[in-house]
Formats: C-alpha cells, structure tokens, sequence
C-alpha cells in the first residue's frame, strides 16, 4: 500500500498510509528485529488496510535495518515519542492509538507506561481493532 515518509531520525522513519479522520490515529510500533512490510504483506493480508478500513489514520514507525546494533531503549522511546508527537500535531493535539508485535510490543508497553498520557487508550467502535 502506498505511504509517505513524514519524519525520521538516524535510526527511524514515519511512514504515513494516510486513512480517515486524523484524530482517530493509529501509531503500529513495527519489531527492529524484522521489516516492517509484515504489517503490509498483500491487500488481503494487511493490518495497515484492516485498520484504515476501521476509521483510523495509520501510521507505522520503521526501524532502519543498519541502526539496530547499538539502539538502547533510550534511543527507541525518543523516536517513539518523536512520532508520536508528529501525528499529534497533525492530528490538532489529539493523541494516537499505539499497537505493536513482538519486540515492538513491549516497545509500545514501555512507552506507555513511561509517558502514559501521550497516548489514546480507548476507542469507541463496533469494530474491533487487531
């Protein structure tokens, strides 16, 4: 599916897939461990497209393949927050929904617990997400 890069750091990038009302955003925190296009693998295989067609503006954070050597978690909750912070200001202040796999779970989860308020934590849809 079609994106466009919409901020990056030395070892990251935003991919923005677009999708419905940007104040029902969706940040997928991808594995560093595996590429990201699992969360795209075809049109009848994509988390990206089940979540837009639920009403949410996804976006995925990328890890680039040559930075995961020496990343500790300091370095991936400040890209984590970089990104967060960019879909909120795209969003007029409203903050994403943050989802992620494997390593990009508990990814999420660390963030979450260390800056709980800078996420959404409900979502309000007879559709459930993942």
């Amino acid at each position: 599916m079609p994106y466009r890069i919409v901020g990056f750091g030395p070892h990251w990038r935003l991919r923005d897939y677009g999708g419905h009302d940007r104040s029902l955003s969706l940040l997928i925190v991808a594995t560093p461990i595996k590429r990201a296009y699992i969360w795209d693998l075809a049109p009848f295989v994509s988390a990206v497209r089940y979540c837009i067609r639920a009403g949410l503006h996804v976006h995925l954070l990328e890890w680039m393949p040559a930075s995961q050597q020496n990343n500790g978690l300091d370095e991936y909750a400040e890209a984590i927050s970089e990104c967060v912070a960019k879909i909120s200001c795209q969003a007029a202040g409203t903050t994403p929904f943050l989802v992620g796999h494997s390593l990009g779970g508990t990814l999420a989860a660390i963030f979450t617990a260390w800056a709980p308020a800078s996420i959404r934590v409900s979502y309000s849809s007879g559709t459930a997400l993942l």
